[in-house]
């Protein structure tokens, strides 16, 4: 490790997500370095086979608190997360509990209003939009292309998958993912911990902790 490292950042799991990040980055830039920290030594030794993780691929989980240390200055949860976000939770807790400084990242082509205010640790990806008044909460994943209208309210930790549209004044519950291609109607209710499974059309609000899917969207057994 380095210990003179004026800006960097630890991505925290390798993946599909990851690689999103990562690009992103590397197209904003302004850091020193950018490592990516796997889950263990045997997802280490996986990783090395990816021709892209590898080149950043710099240590595991366990070792965060050297990492700190050394003077890595910021870390991103990039574990994806696909209708279960405890292991994204997890490595939130750790890495607040070091004393990292969590950033929010922002694809340098996503349009984001500067009267909407984004949680720690959100990922905004490319094109996507996110419209006046909204909120979006801590370390929830706003992938490829997705629309957020005006004054939404979004959850801690929610994932919001590519090319769905939330409309104008909807509310996303903590921990739900809204699956690629949805269509959220304006002023919908959706719930906590909720699984809304992909191209559905949600018009009627969805309690907590249920699964739902269709056109129009039902929640399923």
């Amino acid at each position: 490790m380095i210990n003179d490292i004026k800006k960097s950042i630890l991505l925290i799991g390798g993946g599909g997500h990851c690689r999103s990040i990562l690009d992103s980055l590397c197209t904003i830039g302004g850091y020193d370095r950018i490592g990516i920290i796997a889950r263990d030594k045997e997802n280490y030794k996986e990783l090395i086979e990816d021709r892209i993780i590898s080149k950043y691929l710099v240590g595991v989980d366990r070792e965060l608190p050297e990492f700190f240390e050394a003077g890595w200055n910021e870390a991103f949860i990039s574990l994806g997360s696909i209708g279960n976000p405890i292991g994204r939770k997890k490595i939130y807790s750790f890495i607040k509990e070091i004393g990292f400084h969590i950033p929010t990242i922002i694809d340098k082509t996503a349009i984001i209003s500067r009267n909407s205010i984004l949680g720690e640790g959100v990922f905004a990806g490319k094109n996507v939009v996110i419209n006046s008044g909204c909120t979006v909460g801590n370390c929830t994943i706003v992938n490829t292309g997705a629309i957020i209208e005006h004054d939404c309210s979004i959850a801690e930790f929610v994932h919001i998958s590519p090319g769905s549209v939330i409309c104008g004044q909807a509310t996303i519950g903590k921990d739900s993912h809204i699956g690629a291609g949805s269509v959220v109607r304006q002023g919908i209710i959706v719930g906590n911990n909720v699984l809304i499974g992909a191209g559905s059309v949600v018009v009627k609000n969805i309690p907590d902790n249920v699964k739902a899917y269709g056109n129009p969207c039902k929640v399923v057994d």
